[in-house]
């Protein structure tokens, strides 16, 4: 991989435990173009970002969030809110039914 880019997530598999540091400086790019469908949603924010500020941004856009590796997900249509916040330096799947731009809300307070 040649260029990082700082508005898409990124999976790594490995077979053994390893760390990964990637020095840089941080973006204050805050948009995001997400195609209907799954996305990798990156979290570009150094804070907890609550996901229930994710659906009010999207609205019926939204159908689903999930872990990109746990089992923790918020589906709306079902009830389901086991993923109540997003992680700096983490990366989620995100299920929308048409594509829209995203900007992360600001560090709540």
């Amino acid at each position: 991989m040649e260029n990082w880019d700082e508005t898409k997530g990124y999976l790594i598999k490995t077979t053994n435990q390893s760390s990964f540091i990637l020095d840089g400086i941080p973006s204050t790019n805050n948009n995001l173009a997400l195609a209907s469908g799954w996305n990798l949603l990156p979290v570009l924010k150094p804070c907890e970002i609550p996901v229930q500020m994710i659906s009010d941004i999207l609205g019926n856009k939204l159908v689903l969030i999930k872990e990109a590796a746990g089992y923790k997900m918020f589906w709306p249509a079902y009830g389901i809110a086991t993923l109540t916040q997003l992680e700096p330096g983490r990366a989620y799947w995100i299920l929308i039914n048409q594509q829209t731009e995203f900007s992360f809300p600001d560090c709540p307070e």
